[in-house]
């Protein structure tokens, strides 16, 4: 339906493209913060690992989007997207656990 109406796809993508941004900067800051607490001469290494792991992710979700097409045609993308971002929340929620506990324990 939204591909249709090219007004409210604009604002999709606007939308999205928002969200994308407004992420990055929190995830940079956080990943230099864990680094500040392990080893702090590594600040420089972790500022960069965020670029570098968004453009892995990007070619990785592209890679799997193909597979899927290919094997299963377009209708097929929305449940492998379903299938990533259950994944990627369940992951956070495992990091988040393990952040807190370590943050527990050094308190």
């Amino acid at each position: 339906m939204t591909a249709s109406i090219s007004i409210l796809g604009m604002i999709v993508l606007i939308v999205l493209g928002a969200m994308s941004s407004i992420v990055s900067a929190p995830a940079q800051l956080y990943l230099i913060d864990l680094a500040k607490q392990s080893s702090p001469k590594a600040k420089d290494l972790a500022a960069s690992l965020n670029p570098v792991a968004s453009n892995l992710g990007i070619a990785g979700g592209s890679a799997i989007g193909g597979v899927v097409v290919q094997h299963g045609g377009l209708t097929s993308l929305p449940v492998a997207a379903a299938i990533l971002a259950i994944s990627a929340c369940v992951i956070a929620c495992i990091c988040y656990k393990l952040d807190q506990s370590q943050t527990a324990i050094i308190v």
